[in-house]
């Protein structure tokens, strides 16, 4: 039976999998049900699933911020320092499934978002 101290290990390999809830269960023959049961009565005191971090891009002084929240986050690397970001217009994200989402000098807002779309 499924108690909490077992369900917090499935969760935490559930966030680093990089896979979909039905997937990771079907995996582990657990119930999606059960595994949303358990998500939403311990929701509060679960560590973050992975997501977005906003990136703010400073052109006034070339500088790149990164608004972290979260422990667990999406790894975002820039293929030059982060001075240079806006001079070469290159940055990757990197998702923890292997994703990499590669935006240059021209892409926009509406670019990534379609972009962000897609991957879901």
């Amino acid at each position: 039976m499924l108690n909490e101290n077992k369900f917090r290990e499935i969760y935490e390999g559930f966030v680093t999998s990089g896979l979909t809830a039905k997937d990771y269960c079907s995996n582990l023959g657990l119930a999606e049900g059960t595994f949303y049961y358990w998500q939403n009565k311990l929701k509060n005191t679960l560590p973050p699933k992975n997501g977005f971090v906003p990136v703010v891009l400073k052109t006034e002084r070339n500088e790149a911020s990164i608004s972290d929240n979260r422990k667990k986050q999406y790894l975002i690397n820039s293929k030059q320092s982060p001075e240079h970001i806006n001079k070469t217009g290159l940055l990757e994200i990197c998702y923890p499934n292997g994703v990499r989402v590669r935006l240059d000098n021209g892409a926009d807002l509406e670019t990534l978002r379609s972009l962000i779309e897609l991957i879901h």
